[in-house]
């Protein structure tokens, strides 16, 4: 069976990682697709073609940013009347195999309304269609769909019609799942749940990944089926609040483990420990992570610090066996970013994901790292911008390639700027002034 068209419509926000998350997906499947019209982020919809229904499924079962997609019939930029012509002209042969299923029909309205009777006179102009099955409008074996795109366009009549079959909808119930405010303990940089999940897909994480998160927030990507470690330089990040709280006469703790627990994800996470990503347990001699997905802290929530190092090397245990926490300095974000990616190189496996975000100060006058720095044993996959009021962050996915030359390899740090803290509050000092 050669390929069909199918009608991929998106959801109406994060219009910027939509196109990286579809790629991503794509690839983690190992999907072929192939564009009939130009993608924009401007427009919800977008025709490819596909091998298989299967292929879009399994996009489907893992997408935060796909709305739905429907098996492409016909499109017109003229009018319904003209898209009904269309649709009549197409074989009847392409119809027949549901002309005995159950079937209802949904006028989906883009940017535009329409009033009942509007719809049933839509309806009615494809009477013509052989479907002899009864109307079940909860529960049809297919459902066709009509859809009126009237986006950015000032004419009475809208700017494109669609008709096709629904195929199924996007993984959008995950969001809801592992909704912040639902959860128990919720951490100074807990990360919104669809962004959370969205990185996830960027990092291709699947069932049995071995990811790890080296600034540790409150719930990972083990609902994938992954197994999850984390690190922190701060402890009470990890170990939540020191009080708990009561309810129905029950205490319950607030911390990262009971919201492991609430998820019931005990299976798939594997541990965390308290230090950075200069001076960690980790072995460079084969043990490699399948991804690395974080937000490193920048100073406006949260501070970045990491251990000082006194001459001499590591720190030992005291004499009296007592514990012994070392001293910290500031840990400003090119330090963070390039430790970062020299860290990865060294422990990602080859074909594993880096997932990070990094902030933008929207000013060109400042010395700042405008664009994620490059590294020899990367690519650079995507980088899909959030914007915020006067600035904005940046989510970099990078791919590994290659190993680094030796373990002690490291790319430059070519960017000394004022902390990211500083010139951020500065910056919205300056707004608010303006």
């Amino acid at each position: 069976m050669g390929e069909k068209l199918y009608l991929v419509r998106f959801v109406q926000r994060h219009a910027e990682f939509r196109l990286a998350e579809f790629e991503a997906l794509c690839k983690l499947f190992d999907i072929k697709y192939k564009a009939h019209t130009e993608y924009t982020d401007l427009s919800p919809f977008w025709i490819v073609s596909f091998r298989s229904e299967d292929d879009i499924r399994k996009i489907l079962s893992r997408s935060f940013l796909i709305k739905c997609v429907l098996e492409h019939y016909a499109c017109s930029e003229q009018s319904l009347d003209h898209l009904a012509e269309l649709v009549k002209d197409i074989p009847q042969d392409v119809f027949e195999v549901y002309r005995n299923d159950t079937f209802k029909f949904v006028i989906d309205t883009f940017a535009t309304s329409m009033s009942g009777k509007e719809k049933i006179d839509t309806i009615e102009k494809f009477a013509y269609l052989p479907f002899d099955g009864d109307i079940d409008l909860k529960n049809p074996k297919n459902t066709f769909h009509v859809i009126i795109d009237n986006r950015h366009t000032i004419e009475k009549e809208p700017r494109a019609f669609y008709f096709g079959r629904w195929i199924g909808d996007g993984n959008r119930e995950f969001i809801d799942i592992y909704n912040v405010k639902k959860r128990k303990y919720i951490g100074t940089t807990t990360m919104d749940a669809e962004l959370s999940l969205i990185m996830s897909n960027m990092a291709l994480v699947k069932k049995g990944s071995l990811v790890y998160d080296p600034f540790v927030g409150t719930v990972t990507s083990s609902c994938f089926g992954s197994y999850s470690f984390g690190s922190d330089i701060d402890g009470r990040q990890i170990r939540g609040k020191d009080g708990s709280m009561f309810n129905d006469s029950h205490l319950i703790e607030k911390s990262l483990k009971s919201n492991i627990a609430q998820y019931k994800l005990q299976n798939r996470i594997l541990g965390t420990v308290v230090c950075d990503i200069t001076q960690h347990p980790f072995r460079p001699d084969g043990f490699r992570f399948d991804a690395i997905i974080t937000d490193p802290p920048y100073g406006v929530r949260a501070g970045a610090k990491k251990i000082m190092m006194k001459e001499g090397g590591f720190f030992k245990n005291t004499e009296d066996g007592k514990s012994f926490y070392p001293a910290t300095i500031p840990y400003e974000l090119p330090d963070v970013i390039y430790d970062l990616l020299n860290f990865s190189s060294v422990y990602l496996e080859i074909g594993g994901r880096l997932v990070y975000w990094l902030p933008v100060i929207d000013d060109e006058e400042e010395n700042d790292l405008k664009e994620p720095p490059n590294h020899p044993c990367f690519d650079m996959i995507s980088k899909c911008p959030q914007i915020f009021g006067g600035w904005r962050r940046i989510l970099v996915t990078m791919e590994k390639k290659c190993d680094p030359e030796s373990i002690d390899f490291n790319i430059k740090k070519d960017h000394l700027v004022e902390p990211f803290r500083n010139r951020f509050f500065t910056k919205m000092k300056l707004n608010s002034e303006a």
